[in-house]
C-alpha cells in the first residue's frame, strides 16, 4: 500500500515539475535573444511568466529548427515570429516586437518611389541563407535566390544579377560598397507563437493579459532601455 502511495506521489510531483518548466526558443538576435539567455525578448518572457513557472529555459536556435521543435511538442514558446506565420500555432493579440526590413540595392537601379512604398513585384530578390524567415515577404511573381554571405550578395547586386537583398536592420553591413545603398522597406510586428494545446492556450492568454500591463506600467520600456534600445521601443509604439 505504501509503495502505491509513494508511486502516486512521485508521478504527481513529476507532472507538477514538468508543468512548472517553460521552454522558450528564439533565433539569435543581438540585444533581443542572446545565447546567454539575456535580451529584450527573453526578459519580457521572464516578466510575463515568472509567477507561473519555477523554471524558464531559454534557448537560441536557428529559426527553422525552433519551428520544428515547437511542432514536435519540444517547446512552449517561439519568439519573434510573424503573425500567423507558422501553421498550427497560436498567436496572441499583443506583439513582442518588430522587424525593420531594409533593401540593399544598386544605386543605378534605385526604385522611383518613396521609402516604405517599394514594390517587389516582378523583381529578382536575394536573401541570405540564414534569413529564410523572410521568404513569405516575396511576391509569387518574383524570383528568389540565396546568397551565402553579405559580401557575395553585394557583388551580385553590383553586376545587376539581382534587384534587391532583403535584410533586417541589425544585419545591415557597417559599410556598403560604393554602388550599394540601403533603403527602408517596411516594419513588421513580431509575435510569440504557442503550440495549439491546453497549456499553449493558457500561455497565450497570460501573454495578452500581462503585456498591456507591462506596457502601461512602464516595465516594457525599462526592458528596452536596459539594452539601449529606446528608439526601438518608440518605433514599436507607433506600430500598435
Amino acid at each position: 500500500m505504501n509503495r502505491v502511495i509513494v508511486g502516486w506521489l512521485f508521478c504527481t510531483l513529476s507532472s507538477w515539475a514538468a508543468a512548472s518548466e517553460l521552454e522558450v526558443l528564439c533565433a539569435e538576435w543581438k540585444d533581443y535573444c542572446n545565447p546567454d539567455g539575456s535580451g529584450i525578448y527573453f526578459d519580457i518572457v521572464d516578466a510575463v511568466y515568472r509567477a507561473e513557472y519555477s523554471d524558464i529555459k531559454k534557448r537560441v536556435l536557428p529559426y527553422k529548427r525552433s519551428i520544428f521543435s515547437a511542432q514536435q511538442g519540444l517547446a512552449d514558446v517561439i519568439l519573434g515570429s510573424y503573425n500567423d506565420e507558422i501553421k498550427n500555432m497560436l498567436y496572441p493579440n499583443n506583439p513582442d516586437g518588430y522587424d525593420a526590413i531594409y533593401l540593399l540595392v544598386n544605386r543605378h537601379n534605385m526604385p522611383p518611389t518613396t521609402a516604405g512604398n517599394i514594390s517587389l513585384k516582378n523583381k529578382k530578390i536575394l536573401l541570405l541563407k540564414n534569413n529564410q524567415e523572410y521568404v513569405n515577404l516575396i511576391p509569387l511573381d518574383s524570383s528568389l535566390n540565396f546568397a551565402s554571405n553579405i559580401n557575395n550578395a553585394q557583388k551580385l547586386l553590383e553586376i545587376h544579377r539581382y534587384d534587391y537583398l532583403i535584410l533586417e536592420e541589425d544585419n545591415l553591413p557597417e559599410t556598403c560598397t560604393s554602388d550599394i545603398v540601403a533603403l527602408y522597406y517596411r516594419s513588421i510586428l513580431t509575435y510569440p507563437a504557442f503550440p495549439d494545446t491546453p497549456q499553449g492556450r493558457q500561455n497565450r492568454a497570460r501573454w495578452d493579459q500581462q503585456l498591456p500591463q507591462l506596457r502601461d506600467q512602464g516595465q516594457l520600456q525599462q526592458i528596452y532601455l536596459r539594452y539601449g534600445r529606446d528608439n526601438d521601443y518608440a518605433n514599436l509604439l507607433t506600430l500598435y
